[in-house]
């Protein structure tokens, strides 16, 4: 869904979530979201 609203491939979005991750030193997706949003890049 993620890829088709950003006209990309689900592999491409897998990509940029690898690459997020890495960027702020996380290992899961849960973390992720906890760092995002101490980052304030989510509500």
């Amino acid at each position: 869904v993620a890829a088709e609203r950003l006209g990309v491939t689900a592999e491409t979005v897998k990509a940029y979530l690898r690459s997020a991750m890495r960027k702020l030193g996380v290992r899961t997706r849960g973390q992720a979201v906890v760092a995002a949003r101490r980052a304030g890049w989510l509500p």
